[in-house]
């Protein structure tokens, strides 16, 4: 008996026969596919060449487009391919459609009011020009507690007045491929479960609410990063590069969703539970879309996280992110080969995307070792989380999202607790620019930390669980709550029996009562009145006698 799982939606235990038309045809529209890659791929490259070459000929840097957020929309691009080789041929373009649709929709919903959530309040605590303006940070506990309790920013709607300015624009355009990977992790864990005109409330939720407020929390100046100042917490909240916002938030978005839509649990049979690995439709769409997040994630990290620290070494981050994504997939395909004699490509693709979830919050801070060993550890409990989630809680379409991104990312979070060796990070979160545990230059710091420094325990692993329980409980009722009202609503109309459009049924009346007789009257001359002399049957009755 092997372990394994099915991918999203069901199991393949055969291939379909496939004609000659149908080879030549998927043949065809894979070189297309891998043609269109290629094109995007070279596109973000000269547009990358061009940017940075009007940065240096700028005698202003910061009006130039920085080459690395051309680069970043690869992330979602990639998460796109990734999903979509899980899906059968016939349904996988429709899919990546509707995540383009749904991605779209969190993005007007992040330029109308999202941004101004996130970032409302940016001035407070990142001196930059181009964001003074935004300075207006809501808090209901500061009058009680102090500073550095915000909750929400209130200024830059529409990214008008204040958010007009070029940083924070910039600021904008770097969020979206966030915002994309985080709504696409619920779109495709719910394309199959629910309706599609879900597809547009999921992403008004993920972009107006869930991942902005989120986000003020964490990277916005608000309570999670402040828990170093006001609870003497470590750093607060360390999520470098979105283990947390990004990864975590989608995955409990996606199983809050498919919680309120999925039917009752079915009991499965236990020949199922020897259930062979998941095929890839679109194997070759996979392992692209693996490629490709790798590439995007790191073009992300050195700009997701603002105030930036002092002393953050951008290689250290992308070599500690590169060495967790190929460890989880070298872990992941060694599984696979011994259990069924063959590598894996969709397994494999979705173990380079849980390896980066796992350690983007900490990747700036551990050492490469330490990445490495996650990833390793993040390879081999892939599969096992897969055939768990799918097959013994019978989860369905979340299944992927909670495995590949869910759990990683919730183990992600807490890795600084733990592995932050001290060497980099000094002014993180505003806490110790010269200093820090009496040390000089010590930053982020956990358990085990380099020679000479002082461990942080267990104060860094403190605000890593708070900020895990944080988001645990924010992200599944910002999703769960109006998902579970609007699915009542509807099914309360049904009961109703009454459709758009047509009038109410008439309200029944009780039968009428039996006919009485009828009293006749007579007309008095004398009295010039009418009077009730009798009935009909009566004056009858008279007449006889």
């Amino acid at each position: 008996m092997f372990i394994c799982a099915g991918h999203m939606g069901g199991l393949e235990c055969a291939r379909p026969i496939r004609t000659a038309t149908d080879q030549w045809r998927n043949r065809g529209m894979g070189r297309r596919v891998m043609g269109i890659i290629a094109g995007s791929v070279l596109l973000c490259l000269l547009l990358s060449g061009t940017a940075a070459a009007a940065e240096t000929s700028e005698t202003s840097s910061h009006n130039a487009l920085s080459p690395l957020i051309l680069l970043t929309f690869l992330l979602p691009a990639g998460l796109i391919l990734l999903s979509a080789a899980a899906f059968p041929e016939d349904q996988a373009a429709e899919a990546a459609a509707g995540g383009v649709v749904s991605w779209g929709m969190a993005c007007l919903a992040y330029f109308a009011v999202g941004f101004a959530f996130q970032f409302g309040g940016i001035a407070i605590v990142y001196p930059s020009p181009d964001l003074a303006g935004l300075y207006w940070e809501y808090s209901p506990l500061d009058v009680a507690w102090g500073s550095g309790w915000g909750m929400l920013g209130l200024r830059g709607f529409l990214m008008a007045g204040p958010a007009a300015t070029p940083g924070a624009l910039t600021l904008f355009l770097a969020q979206l491929p966030l915002l994309g990977v985080a709504t696409l992790i619920v779109h495709f864990a719910t394309w199959r479960t629910t309706h599609r005109w879900l597809t547009l409330p999921l992403g008004l939720l993920m972009g107006s609410v869930a991942y902005p407020w989120l986000g003020n929390w964490i990277w916005g100046g608000g309570w999670l990063a402040n828990l170093g100042l006001t609870m003497a917490y470590g750093h607060g909240l360390v999520d470098a590069a979105g283990s947390g916002q990004v990864a975590l938030c989608g995955a409990v978005g996606a199983f809050a969703a498919v919680s309120v839509f999925r039917g009752r649990p079915i009991a499965l049979p236990e020949s199922r539970l020897d259930a062979p690995l998941p095929r890839a439709h679109l194997p070759l769409l996979g392992w692209s879309g693996a490629l490709l997040m790798t590439i995007g994630w790191m073009a992300t990290s050195p700009m997701a996280h603002f105030p930036t620290a002092t002393n953050v070494v951008l290689p250290v981050m992308a070599v500690n992110m590169v060495l967790a994504a190929f460890g989880t997939a070298f872990a992941a395909g060694l599984y696979t080969w011994l259990v069924s004699a063959r590598l894996d490509v969709l397994m494999i693709g979705r173990a380079m995307a849980a390896g980066l979830a796992a350690t983007a919050a900490g990747a700036p801070f551990l050492p490469a070792w330490g990445a490495l060993t996650v990833g390793l550890v993040s390879g081999l409990l892939l599969p096992w989380l897969l055939f768990w989630f799918e097959n013994r809680l019978n989860l369905g379409n979340a299944a992927a999202a909670l495995a590949v991104f869910g759990i990683p990312a919730a183990l992600g979070l807490l890795l600084p607790g733990v592995l932050a060796d001290g060497r980099h990070g000094a002014g993180w979160n505003r806490i110790g620019f010269d200093a820090y545990l009496g040390t000089p230059g010590q930053g982020v710091s956990g358990l085990w930390v380099a020679e000479g420094l002082t461990p942080d325990w267990p104060g860094q692993m403190l605000a890593q669980l708070i900020g895990l329980a944080a988001i645990l409980v924010w992200c599944f009722a910002v999703f769960w709550t109006p998902l579970s009202i609007a699915r009542a609503t509807v099914l309360a109309w049904r009961r109703s029996g009454i459709e758009f459009g047509t009038p109410p049924p008439p309200v029944p009346f009780e039968a009428d009562p039996p006919s009485m007789p009828v009293e006749a009257s007579r007309f008095d001359p004398v009295s010039e009145r009418g009077e009730v002399c009798g009935t009909d049957t009566q004056n009858d009755e008279a007449n006889q006698r």
